[in-house]
């Protein structure tokens, strides 16, 4: 879908409150024309029909907890413009010990932001869609957090080399060489890159070297 420099909102109730359509044309300062809407957003199966980095901000709303996972944030980081701002709010679900839940919930959706590749995660004002949230008999709490996609996702890191000193023992007068930061013991080329993680072949997962 051809659509560039909008604000997308995204929903998975079957309609949005005017009050968040209302909130996001006066906060972002953009007319009507520049704001996309998606209802239903969990029939999409995770995916988006909108070109890469397309999009300046998405507003990504849910009625039930947990639909903001892992993989879905890395589809919104897809379509986001470098620099770009997603906010998500969705409900959290507790019958007691609601400061526990609150904390814990609140946590996983920000390690799922990070995880996704997102950074400056922050709390942000909750907007009000309670009347599309059906949680009987559980009480909930409104969770809404806001973060930025990276400048550029494809930087890869190169560790500087320092020289290697040698220092000499007084007892043998042998001089023995001295390394003095992890650096001089890592091979440059043997660095993973962010290319190397986006080929088909690349075997995910963890090696252990046995003992």
């Amino acid at each position: 879908m051809e659509f560039q420099d909008g604000v997308l909102l995204i929903t998975d109730s079957i309609s949005v409150n005017a009050a968040v359509v209302v909130w996001a044309l006066q906060h972002f300062s953009v007319e009507l024309k520049d704001l996309r809407i998606i209802t239903q957003a969990s029939l999409l199966e995770g995916s988006l029909s909108f070109e890469s980095s397309s999009l300046s901000t998405i507003i990504s709303i849910s009625e039930k907890p947990g639909f903001h996972n892992q993989l879905w944030l890395l589809e919104l980081a897809k379509v986001l413009k470098p620099s770009g701002s997603v906010f998500l709010q969705e409900p959290c679900l507790f019958d007691e010990n609601k400061e526990i839940v609150m904390r814990e919930s609140r946590a996983s959706l920000e390690r799922n932001l990070l995880f996704a590749g997102f950074y400056s995660v922050e709390s942000f004002e909750c907007l009000d869609h309670s009347a599309e949230i059906d949680c009987s008999p559980q009480s909930f709490e409104l969770i809404a957090i806001k973060a930025k996609r990276p400048l550029d996702t494809d930087t890869s890191f190169v560790l500087q080399k320092r020289p290697m000193q040698k220092t000499e023992n007084p007892a043998t007068g042998v001089v023995h060489p001295q390394i003095e930061v992890m650096d001089d013991l890592i091979d440059e080329d043997t660095l993973l890159i962010v290319e190397d993680l986006k080929k088909p072949d690349f075997p995910l997962g963890l090696y252990f070297r046995p003992d």
